[in-house]
């Protein structure tokens, strides 16, 4: 064969060694690149599902979180709701008892202006009956007196002087004690 002939076949065998080469190159790189390609997206898909896991972990979390957050909330406002109820019905009693007060001040306040005058009249009767009692007992002495000069019993006169004598002093010093002064003006 000549050499045209074997550089013809060497040029038919190369090329169809590169063809051949070349579809089995393809071939393997393209089920390398489609493995590559199915792995990539494995990788991704594992990644945005982790992403999306850890998402979802943190949504729960945060509605956990949300549903404590408004339940502190809730609670918060059932205790400001009590305080204020609370509040509001201490100071309606308290506004009782200072108006129930305010009535037993101004009865008290009644009851020492009668006391006042009841003392003043009872005062005024009381210094009349010990002026006519010490009246009754200074006459009551003298008729003593004269009685024991007839009888003759002077010591036993004497001792019913002397404690006459202590009854009209004791009733002095009660007829001097004037009404207290500060009562009446406390009163007022």
């Amino acid at each position: 064969m000549d050499d045209d002939q074997i550089e013809l076949l060497e040029h038919r065998l190369k090329e169809s060694l590169r063809t051949s080469v070349e579809a089995e190159l393809k071939r393997r790189y393209s089920w390398l690149g489609i493995i590559g390609v199915f792995l990539t997206s494995g990788i991704l898909v594992s990644l945005f599902n982790s992403v999306l896991m850890d998402t979802r972990v943190n949504l729960k979390v945060a509605e956990a979180l949300q549903q404590k957050v408004q339940k502190s909330y809730i609670e918060a406002e059932n205790k400001i709701d009590d305080a204020r109820m609370r509040i509001e019905k201490r100071d309606e009693e308290f506004s009782k008892s200072v108006a129930e007060t305010e009535v037993k001040l101004e009865n008290l306040s009644r009851q020492a202006e009668k006391l006042e005058q009841n003392y003043s009249k009872t005062s005024s009767a009381q210094s009349t009956m010990i002026g006519l009692l010490r009246e009754q007992m200074e006459t009551l002495a003298n008729v003593i007196k004269r009685s024991t000069h007839a009888s003759g019993k002077d010591k036993e006169v004497e001792y019913m002087l002397m404690e006459i004598s202590k009854i009209l002093h004791e009733l002095e010093e009660l007829e001097n004690i004037q009404p207290n002064s500060n009562l009446t003006s406390e009163s007022k």
